[in-house]
C-alpha cells in the first residue's frame, strides 16, 4: 500500500471519530457523564454490559441468575454483547463504569464502520476521495442512526465489509485464509446477523458474475466453499450454543403462511420501504409517514444523508452493464416480497429489515462512484428523489376522520361527531414537517453542489463533497438522536435509578420485582429479577409462563391477577419509584397484589414485601395430571401451582408412590384467601438452604419423608444433579421448571450447569484452528502461495491511468516535435520572423 494511501485509512477512521464526538458529547454533557437514549438502549444496553462484566468476573459464564428465572449466559447474550470486540474493551474497567463507556464505544464503532466501508468502497473508485465520502455515509446512514437503539446492531455494520473484501480478494487476487477468517469473524460476533449475510452474500456473489475482471474457475468455487465451512466452524464456540438456544426460543418458529408470503400485511408497509429510501429515518416506535405498517421496531431504514439515493438512482442509469445495477433492484425487490424479505431471518413471521446495512453499504459505493465521475449526471437521481420526496410528503395533506366535539349553542350540550380534514394524518406532525423539511433542503443543496459538477476539477468538486457530507451526516444524526432522546427520561430520571442505592437485610435467597422503573433494574443493583426484558430466554421458561396463561414475548411483564406468579417465583420484594405509587396503573397493580405490604423507602424508592412468600425449592403435597392442568381457567392456573405440582402420565408412574392426586373438588375453589393459605402450607415444605453457585445452585434438606421438590428455574439439557454425592434425575415439571425427587433425611443437593452445545462449539472452534494453520502451512510450503500482487484492484485502476497519462505524455511530445520540424521548415522556406512567431505560439498552446 501506498504511503500516500494510508493517510486516507487513517482520515477515513479518525475523521468519523471527530463527528462521532461532537455527535455524542453534547447528551453526555447534559446527561451527568452518559450517554442516555430511550427504549430498548436504555432497558437493555446498559443493563446487559454491567451484567455481563459483573458475570464473566465472577466466572458465571454458563447460567445467568439475574436474568429472569435464571438463563443459559451463553446462549442468550451472544446476540447482544458476548461476541462484541467492543463489549470485551470494556471489560478491563469495573462493571459499574459500563454506563460511561456506551458513549466512547459508540463512537468506536461508527469509526470502525467509516473505516472498513472506506476500505471496501476503495477498491471500485479511483479517487480516495471519493472512498471516504462513501465511508461516512455508511457510518452516518439513517439505518446506522436508527439502530443507536439497538446498540449491539452495530457490530454486524462494522465487520460487515471486511467480508465482502475478502470474497473480493479470494476470487480478484487469489489471496487465501482471508475469507476463512472473516466469515468467523461474523459469525462469531452476532450469528442472527450472519444468517442474513449469508443470504446476501449469495446474491452478491450472483452479481458480482456479470463483471468480466470478476472470474471464477471450479477451484476458486471450491475454496470459497472450504472457507466458508471452516470459518463457520471456527466460530463453533460461540455460535453452535447460540443456535441451539434460537431454536429452542418460540419466536424462532413462527413463520409466514399463506398471503403473507406474498404481500405485506399491513400495505402500509410498502410506503415505509419507500419513504426509508428518501427520508431520514423515524426512530424506533415512532412512525409518523405510516402509522399503521406494524414495523415499529423493523430498522427499515436505508437514508444516506445529503445524497439520499440520488447516487444510486444516477449509477444505474448511465452504467448500464455494471454488476452493481442489477444487486439494489433486487434488493429493493426481496424488501417489497414478504417471504424473501423473511429470508434473512430464516422466514420467521416477525417483520424486520435488519439486513439494509448491507445493500446500504454498496449504495455508498455507487454514490461514491457517481460522485467522481463526470460522465454521471447526478442531477437525473436528484429529480426522482425529489418527485418521490413531493410525493410521499403527500400523506402529510391526505384527508383523514378525526374526532371533534360540536357545542350546541342554544343548549350548550356537547355532541362528538366525526369529520374530515386535512393537514392531521401524522402521527406526530413536528417531526414529520422536519423530517419532509430536512429532506427537501437535503435534496436543494445536493443540486446546488453537483449542477457544475463536470466545469470543477475532480479533486476539488471532491473535498467540497466531502465537507458538505460531514456537515449532513452530523444534522441528519442530531435529528434522529434529538429525536429519540426527547421521548426519553427526563435529565435525572435515569441517573436516580442507576445510582440507587437500595439494601435488602436479607440473606436468603429471594427474588425481586421492579414496576414503573427501567426494565433490567435488577442487573443495575446486582438482584435476582423476575421481570425481565430480554429476546432469548430457555425455551421451557416460555413453556412456563404460557403454560400459566401469560403469552410472553420479550418481556415479563404480567399484570396484577398474577399474584400467585409471583409468590410460586420466590418473588420476595416489589420496588417501586415513589414519586409513581400515584400512578393509576400503579395503583392497579398494588390494589391487586394483597399480599404485598409496605415494608420501607430507600433513595427514592418505596419497598413492599410478600407476606405470602414461598421459598425456592418447595415440594408440593400433591399432583395434578397435565391434561387435567390443561383444563383449568387460565386465570386460575398460578393458583393452581401453588396447591398441586404439574406432571406428565410417564412422571405420576414414577412419582405417584410418594404424590397422591388432588382431589377433583379441589380444581376450582381459587381466590386470594385460598392462595394465601396454600401458600403458607407450601412455604414450610421447601428445602432448608438454597445457594445460588457461579454456574448452578446447592440445596440442603432434611425431610421426614421422601418428597418431590421443584425449583422453579429454568429445566434445560444441560443441567445434571446430585443428592449426596449420587447422581440424581432432573424432571420438567409445571411445564418448564425443575423438579427431583429428594429422599428422607440429611440431604445435600447439588445442581450442575453446562451450556448445551459449547463442548461441540468448541471442538468446532479447536478443530477448525488446527485445520486451518495445516491448510496454510501447504499452501506456503507445498504449493508455495503467494496472492496477486495487485493487492488491491484500484492499484490496477491507478496504473491503469499512470499508463494512459505516459501515452498521452507521449502524443503530446510526438506532437510538439512535429510542430517544430514543421516550424523549421517554414523557417528555411520563408526566411521570415512571423512564422517563427506562430511557431511559438503553437508550441505554447499545446503544451497548455
Amino acid at each position: 500500500m501506498y504511503k500516500s494511501e494510508k493517510l486516507y485509512y487513517r482520515k477515513a477512521f479518525f475523521m468519523a471519530m471527530i463527528m462521532g464526538a461532537i455527535l455524542f458529547l453534547p447528551f453526555v454533557l447534559i446527561d451527568g457523564g452518559y450517554f442516555i437514549y430511550y427504549g430498548d438502549y436504555n432497558a437493555q444496553q446498559i443493563p446487559f454490559y454491567t451484567l455481563c462484566n459483573q458475570a464473566i468476573k465472577n466466572g458465571s459464564f454458563m447460567w445467568s441468575w439475574q436474568t429472569d428465572l435464571g438463563a443459559n449466559f451463553i446462549g442468550s447474550y451472544s446476540f447482544y454483547t458476548l461476541g462484541s470486540p467492543f463489549f470485551w474493551l470494556s471489560m478491563p474497567f469495573p462493571a459499574e463504569f459500563a454506563k460511561y463507556l456506551m458513549a466512547p464505544l459508540l463512537v468506536l464503532k461508527i469509526s470502525c464502520c467509516s473505516l472498513f466501508a472506506f476500505a471496501y468502497i476503495r477498491r471500485f473508485v479511483r479517487k480516495p476521495q471519493s472512498a471516504l465520502i462513501g465511508g461516512l455515509l455508511y457510518a452516518f446512514s439513517g439505518f446506522s442512526m436508527y439502530n443507536v437503539f439497538f446498540n449491539h446492531f452495530h457490530e454486524a455494520m462494522v465487520v460487515f465489509p471486511l467480508m465482502l473484501i475478502a470474497l473480493e480478494e479470494t476470487v480478484v487476487n487469489k489471496r487465501r485464509v482471508f475469507f476463512a477468517l472473516t466469515v468467523a469473524l461474523n459469525a462469531f460476533v452476532n450469528y442472527f446477523f450472519f444468517i442474513g449475510e449469508c443470504i446476501f452474500l449469495v446474491i452478491y456473489f450472483l452479481c458480482r458474475l456479470t463483471d468480466p475482471k470478476f472470474k471464477i474457475t471450479v477451484k476458486t468455487f471450491l475454496v470459497l466453499a472450504f472457507e466458508s465451512v471452516i470459518g463457520v466452524a471456527l466460530a463453533g464456540a460461540m455460535f453452535v450454543p447460540a443456535i441451539l438456544t434460537c431454536i429452542d426460543t418460540p419466536r424462532s418458529s413462527n413463520t409466514l403462511n399463506g398471503w403473507n408470503l406474498v404481500f405485506h400485511n399491513p400495505a402500509q408497509r410498502y410506503g415505509l420501504i419507500f419513504q426509508s429510501l428518501f427520508f431520514p429515518a423515524d426512530i424506533p416506535a415512532r412512525q409518523n409517514f405510516f402509522p399503521d405498517s406494524s414495523a415499529r421496531w423493523a430498522s427499515v431504514s436505508a437514508y444516506l444523508p445529503l445524497f439520499s439515493m440520488a447516487g444510486v438512482i444516477s449509477f444505474i442509469k448511465y452504467k448500464k452493464k455494471h454488476w452493481a445495477k442489477w444487486l439494489m433492484p433486487i434488493c429493493l425487490l426481496f424488501a417489497l416480497i414478504p417471504v424473501l424479505n423473511s429470508s434473512f431471518v430464516l422466514f420467521n413471521n416477525n417483520y424486520y429489515t435488519r439486513w439494509f446495512y448491507m445493500p446500504i453499504l454498496v449504495a455508498c459505493f455507487m454514490t461514491a462512484y457517481a460522485l467522481e465521475n463526470s460522465e454521471i449526471d447526478m442531477k437525473y437521481g436528484l429529480k426522482w428523489c425529489g418527485f418521490a420526496v413531493v410525493l410521499i410528503s403527500m400523506v402529510g395533506i391526505l384527508p383523514s376522520e378525526v374526532s371533534k366535539d360540536i357545542v350546541d349553542i342554544g343548549t350548550g350540550d356537547t355532541t362528538t361527531t366525526k369529520v374530515t380534514e386535512l393537514f392531521k394524518l401524522p402521527n406526530e406532525k413536528l417531526p414529520f414537517w422536519i423530517s419532509v423539511a430536512l429532506a427537501i433542503v437535503a435534496i436543494l443543496v445536493c443540486f446546488l453542489l453537483v449542477r457544475n459538477k463536470e466545469k470543477i476539477r475532480t479533486n476539488k468538486f471532491l473535498q467540497k463533497s466531502y465537507c458538505f457530507t460531514m456537515v449532513a451526516c452530523l444534522c441528519f444524526s442530531y435529528y434522529t438522536l434529538i429525536y429519540g432522546r426527547a421521548i426519553g427520561p427526563k435529565v435525572g430520571d435515569y441517573n436516580n435509578i442507576v445510582n440507587a442505592t437500595i439494601e435488602l437485610d436479607d440473606d436468603s435467597f429471594y427474588r425481586v420485582e421492579t414496576y414503573g422503573v427501567t426494565n433490567n433494574a435488577n442487573m443495575l443493583w446486582g438482584m435476582y429479577g423476575f421481570r425481565s426484558f430480554h429476546s432469548i430466554l430457555p425455551g421451557s421458561a416460555f413453556e412456563y409462563y404460557s403454560g400459566m396463561g401469560f403469552n410472553r414475548s420479550v418481556n415479563t411483564d404480567p399484570d396484577g391477577s398474577y399474584y400467585a406468579m409471583r409468590s410460586v417465583n420466590s418473588t420476595k420484594y416489589l420496588i417501586i419509584q415513589s414519586y409513581k405509587l400515584e400512578y393509576s396503573d400503579t395503583v392497579t397493580l398494588l390494589e391487586n397484589l394483597k399480599n404485598f405490604e409496605k415494608i420501607d423507602e430507600q433513595d427514592g424508592f418505596t419497598i413492599f414485601k410478600n407476606k405470602a412468600y414461598i421459598p425456592i425449592g418447595y415440594s408440593n403435597s400433591y399432583y395434578i395430571s397435565d391434561d387435567e392442568y390443561e383444563k383449568i381457567a387460565k386465570s386460575n392456573r398460578d393458583n393452581m401451582l401453588a396447591r398441586a405440582v404439574v406432571l406428565t402420565d410417564e412422571q405420576i408412574e414414577k412419582y405417584g408412590d410418594i404424590l397422591p392426586e388432588l382431589e377433583p373438588d379441589r380444581y376450582s375453589d381459587f381466590n386470594y384467601y385460598t392462595f394465601e393459605k396454600d401458600a403458607q402450607e407450601l412455604a414450610k415444605t421447601a428445602v432448608d438452604t438454597f445457594t445460588p453457585t457461579a454456574n448452578g445452585f446447592k440445596a440442603t434438606s432434611s425431610f421426614t419423608e421422601d418428597r418431590f421438590v421443584t425449583f422453579t428455574v429454568p429445566w434445560e439439557s444441560g443441567w445434571s444433579a446430585t443428592i449426596n454425592g449420587e447422581k440424581a434425575e432432573i424432571e420438567k415439571v409445571n411445564r418448564g421448571v425443575m423438579g427431583i425427587k429428594v429422599p428422607a433425611g440429611e440431604c445435600n443437593i447439588e445442581f450442575n450447569y453446562v451450556t448445551p452445545g459449547l463442548k461441540a462449539g468448541v471442538v468446532c472452534t479447536v478443530g477448525a484452528a488446527f485445520i486451518i494453520v495445516i491448510y496454510y502451512i501447504v499452501l506456503k510450503k507445498v504449493f508455495r502461495y503467494k496472492p496477486n500482487p495487485n493487492v488491491h484492484l484500484y492499484e490496477q485502476q491507478q496504473l491503469d491511468t499512470v499508463i494512459n497519462h505516459n501515452a498521452y505524455i507521449r502524443t503530446i511530445e510526438k506532437t510538439v516535435d512535429e510542430q517544430l520540424e514543421s516550424s523549421e521548415l517554414s523557417k528555411g522556406d520563408n526566411g521570415s520572423d512571423e512564422s517563427n512567431e506562430n511557431a511559438d505560439i503553437s508550441d505554447d498552446d499545446t503544451a497548455e
